[in-house]
């Protein structure tokens, strides 16, 4: 977004972004056990949504998850099959204040999408924060 003086990132750049250097590879199949969302309009929703990749040159798989919950954290059990990674590389949380929240041209160094880089040890329980997404990378040998 851009007027004659300033250019902004609107939100959408931020996930995408993420995607596109983390997401290489292969895409495979995930399964994912949630409860629905409680939300009107969104009834056939699970709180989680996942997609995965993976990456031969860096053997790396990559898991992207989002939690819909707009105020509950996630604690999530991961379970792998026919595969186990060996290590966790790291976690790109991406959150807001809100479902709501907007970069404004008029506003342009309102930081709106709040991004946090995290390592964890456990390999197969997670916890998410509300309203986040969220890219897991896992080093297979």
């Amino acid at each position: 977004m851009t007027n004659e003086k300033e250019s902004i990132c609107q939100t959408v750049f931020y996930p995408l972004e993420l995607y596109r250097k983390y997401c290489t590879g292969t895409s495979i199949a995930t399964e994912v056990e949630s409860p629905a969302l409680e939300q009107s309009g969104a009834e056939n929703l699970g709180i989680l949504d996942t997609a995965a990749s993976y990456d031969e040159d860096t053997k790396t798989i990559t898991l992207a998850i989002i939690n819909r919950h707009p105020t509950v954290a996630v604690e999530t059990e991961i379970e792998w099959k026919g595969i186990k990674p060996n290590s966790i590389v790291e976690i790109h949380e991406l959150t807001a204040d809100s479902y709501f929240a907007f970069n404004d041209i008029n506003n342009p160094k309102k930081e709106v999408v709040k991004y946090r880089r995290k390592e964890i040890n456990d390999l197969k329980m997670v916890t998410f924060e509300p309203a986040s997404i969220n890219i897991l990378n896992y080093k297979i040998h």
